[in-house]
Formats: structure tokens, sequence, C-alpha cells
């Protein structure tokens, strides 16, 4: 498809960069080369969060078995390592939103296909606390669930939930601390269930979407409200994920 003048004339004033090495893109979204440092997630994978494992034998991650799940399934494109880490952290904290058509090209065209056998009803990114949003001028996880609806055409729901505890980073606390910290930090947004009850009565599956899966507490405590709206199933998806064990 070619570029409109007004495309060009962006493209020159905010020039895209590549998600793993941070530089100019002249051409596509990243580096040929940079895109080769990436890790894809390949089986065999937990059947539950999605992370990769190193042994075929094994079902299911010790994060799944260690804390059973509500979700149905998770999907991520890349794992998150040293490659990934700086890119994700740059998006999420360094205004390169940019990188969002990147994250999100990948996702549908791994996922694209099978999300939209899944028929959901709406896409629901995993919410930040609204003076977070404030002081980084976006949710992350909201501009990707914002193109991955539009490529489904499932409604988006960035309302639909809040996160109502401005918890500390969790990238600085353990597994049990952030199963503490993430318990009553999400809610029902009920202002705006207020304004939209024939739409959250017909919402029974939905994706929810977020940028990292790490240890899947945030995950599983999005899921949790999801669950007591009324939500039948919720699928999680995400760009990148950690390494799974036995």
């Amino acid at each position: 498809m070619m570029k409109t003048v007004g495309n060009q004339i962006l493209d020159l004033i905010y020039p895209r960069r590549c998600p793993v090495c941070d530089r100019i893109v002249t051409d596509g979204l990243i580096h040929t080369q940079c895109e080769r440092m990436l890790t894809p997630v390949r089986e065999p994978a937990c059947m539950r969060c999605g992370k990769p494992l190193t042994d075929e034998e094994v079902e299911f991650c010790g994060d799944c078995i260690a804390h059973p799940r509500s979700f149905q399934k998770g999907y991520a494109v890349f794992l998150y390592n040293d490659v990934t880490r700086p890119s994700l952290m740059a998006y999420k904290y360094a205004n390169r939103r940019e990188y969002t058509a990147f994250y999100t090209s990948r996702m549908i065209k791994q996922y694209g296909l099978l999300w939209k056998r899944e028929q959901f009803d709406g896409i629901v990114p995993v919410p930040i606390h609204w003076k977070r949003r404030r002081k980084r001028g976006y949710n992350q996880a909201e501009l990707l669930a914002g193109e991955i609806a539009k490529a489904l055409r499932v409604p988006l729901y960035p309302k639909l939930i809040r996160r109502a505890v401005n918890t500390k980073p969790l990238k600085q606390l353990g597994g049990a601390e952030r199963q503490k910290q993430l318990r009553m930090a999400f809610q029902p947004d009920y202002r705006f269930m207020a304004g939209h009850r024939q739409e959250c009565r017909a919402l029974r599956k939905v994706l929810l979407v977020d940028d990292i899966y790490t240890t899947g507490a945030t995950a599983q405590a999005c899921t949790d409200v999801l669950l007591s709206m009324g939500v039948s199933a919720v699928h999680v998806a995400c760009v990148c994920i950690g390494q799974g064990n036995a």
C-alpha cells in the first residue's frame, strides 16, 4: 500500500524506530537483522498460559501448577529475555508508541485466524492506575488491544475494569508479594457498566491483552474481576512471556 503524502510527512517528522535497536527504520517495522535476534515462542509450551517449556512430557509450567489459573488459554509471540526486555521498557516508559505496529502485526500474524475462530465478544486491555497514565500519557496494553480489536473487528472495552490501587512496580516484587499486591488492585468500573449495561451483559468470551506475562499474577487478578462480572471465558494475549519450568 502506498503511503499518503500526510503519512510521508509524518515519517519525516517522527521517523519510525526499530523496536530492538531503536535506530530509525526506513523500510518496514523492524530491521531484518534485529528481528533475527528475537526468540519466538515455540512448542512445547504450557497448555494454560503458553510459556515455552524445555520438557515435551510436561503439560503445564510450574507457575500454573502452583497457582491454578481461571483463564482458558494464554498466547505470546516472543520470549521475554535480554533482547525484548529493553524494547518493552522503552515501549512502556520512553514513549516508543510506534512499536505498537510491529508488536501487533506479529500477534495478528501468529494468532489472528485462531482468535477469529474463537469469536470473542470484546477485547479488554489490562488497565494502569490513572496516576501512571497521567504521568506516562498512555497505557501500552490499550494501544495493543486497540489494534487487535481493529484487526479482529471486535469491540474494545478499555474502561471495563480499572486499576483501583497504584501498586509498586511488579518487577520489584517477588511472586508472593505480587499476588498480595494485586489481589485488590483491580475492580469493575461501575461507572462504565452503569452506562453500558446491555453491552456488558452480552460479554461472554473476552481477550485480555497486556504487554508482558511473567508470573501470571496480573492476568489472573484481571480474570477474577471479569469472571465476577459475568464473563464466562477469558483468554490472555501478550507480546512477551517468561520461560516456563516444570
